[in-house]
């Protein structure tokens, strides 16, 4: 029989070489006995632990690396934003880890988590394109002409670093001319913490913008709330009755009718005599106001009160003055825990509610004396006095007095010129108990005299 000739070679048949090689069956073995040969103890090194926990730190890093090449290339996008005319594709589980919008849409029963394509509204395109680029890098970049449509962007997507980062931006670049427009944008966009930073910046530089063409379109409440606060810094109530006047006067017609609730938060009462009668009488918007006269006849009544011209007038929030215009408090010496006196000056800035130390170079706007007298120098009752003047940063003596007190205290300003009339409240040892004293120092005579002893602490007369 004849020889029958080879079969033919399949085409589509695999090459030998090309063939993944077939793994090595594993010896079968329990899994307790494997355990059991790992863990013998002559296997293992006496501090060896029997368990390892391992932590990679840069873990997430990588995985973002990786989210990144696949942004950048365009590998496994399973979303696309539509922002105008422009579409951004990306990834879902990034873009949520960013933005509470986007976790909340996907992560729900609303409709655009089964879509392939999210339309977005009322966000700029170039906002878009940073904050999913945010999303991938982290990184964001500000400028005075793009901040604000970022942050309006971020607001509406709920990410709270950027929203953050671009307050952050605003409050360094706060400026007179721009201070009120930023804060009536972080009012419109219900953002609290930046609209509390302009106010402040305005309180702080208040003069300043009221110079400013942005003072002139101030919106009623908005000025109101400023010229009501105690924290507004300005040195004399004048200026604050000349800004709502030329605010007023920019639009009278539709303002007019604001004055007089304006005017009720001016400390009208503060203005000088002088001032009163040449500059507010005579303003035809207050003469031609009801209330606005009343306001000016209480502001009448207190300073003719002050010259004893009528009975007094009880005090109110019209006679309180602003805080800027109270000045500082010195603290000067006391002694440590080691009972080791100081020889520092600290003062307290009430309106900004902190604690500076007096240096010579510090500015003082206001003149003024800080009297020390009495006091203890660790072995007796102190009777002398001493003046310190911050413009020259120099102690003087004055007259002692005539009885021993300790610690006494007060400041005193410069422009009072011949009895000053102020109490001391001291301990005298003779009598062994707290008491007060009203002295009376005649700056010319430089000599002290007992005015008056009152018989408990708490109760004070001026003779």
């Amino acid at each position: 029989m004849a020889e029958q000739p080879p079969l033919p070679k399949r085409i589509d048949s695999l090459s030998e070489k090309l063939v993944p090689p077939i793994p090595p069956k594993p010896v079968s073995r329990s899994p307790s006995k494997r355990l059991n040969k790992m863990a013998t103890s002559e296997n293992l090194a006496a501090d060896s632990a029997m368990s390892q926990n391992f932590d990679a730190k840069h873990h997430y890093k990588s995985c973002f690396k990786t989210f990144q090449e696949f942004y950048k290339n365009g590998d496994l996008f399973d979303i696309e934003l539509k922002v105008g005319d422009t579409k951004f594709k990306c990834h879902k589980i990034v873009i949520s880890c960013v933005s509470e919008y986007f976790r909340v849409m996907f992560m729900s029963e609303m409709s655009e988590s089964r879509q392939k394509i999210v339309t977005i509204h009322d966000i700029e395109e170039s906002a878009m394109s940073k904050l999913i680029n945010f999303a991938y890098t982290g990184k964001i970049t500000f400028t005075i002409e793009t901040v604000q449509p970022i942050l309006y962007a971020a607001s509406i997507l709920q990410i709270n670093t950027v929203i953050e980062a671009c307050c952050q931006f605003m409050e360094n670049h706060l400026h007179p001319t721009n201070c009120i427009d930023v804060h009536n944008f972080a009012e419109q966009h219900n953002h609290a913490e930046l609209m509390k930073m302009a106010d402040h910046y305005i309180l702080d530089n208040f003069n300043d913008v009221v110079e400013t063409d942005e003072f002139k379109d101030m919106s009623f409440n908005h000025l109101e709330c400023l010229v009501k606060s105690q924290d507004l810094n300005v040195t004399d109530e004048t200026q604050v009755y000349e800004a709502v006047l030329k605010w007023v006067k920019e639009d009278p017609e539709s303002r007019r009718d604001n004055m007089s609730k304006l005017l009720s938060h001016i400390k009208l009462a503060l203005l000088s005599p002088t001032y009163l009668v040449e500059n507010v009488a005579s303003e035809e918007l207050v003469k031609k106001d009801l209330d606005c006269r009343d306001l000016l006849d209480d502001a009448k009544s207190y300073q003719m009160s002050l010259a004893s011209l009528v009975s007094k007038v009880r005090p109110s929030e019209q006679t309180r003055p602003r805080k800027s215009c109270a000045g500082v408090l010195f603290c000067v010496g006391g002694r440590g825990a080691s009972g080791d006196p100081f020889k520092s000056i600290e003062c307290y800035d009430p309106r900004n509610d902190k604690w500076f130390w007096y240096h010579r170079d510090d500015e003082q706007k206001e003149a003024c004396l800080l009297y020390s007298v009495g006091g203890h120098d660790g072995t007796k009752h102190l009777n002398t006095g001493e003046v310190f003047d911050p413009k020259t940063n120099k102690w003087y003596n004055i007259a002692a007095m005539t009885t021993p007190s300790f610690q006494d205290w007060s400041t005193l300003p410069r422009y009072i010129m011949f009895t000053i009339l102020y109490k001391t409240i001291g301990r005298q040892p003779q009598y062994g108990r707290a008491t007060t004293f009203a002295r009376e120092l005649t700056v010319f005579l430089r000599s002290w005299y007992l005015f008056h002893q009152s018989q408990s602490p708490d109760h004070h007369q001026s003779g």
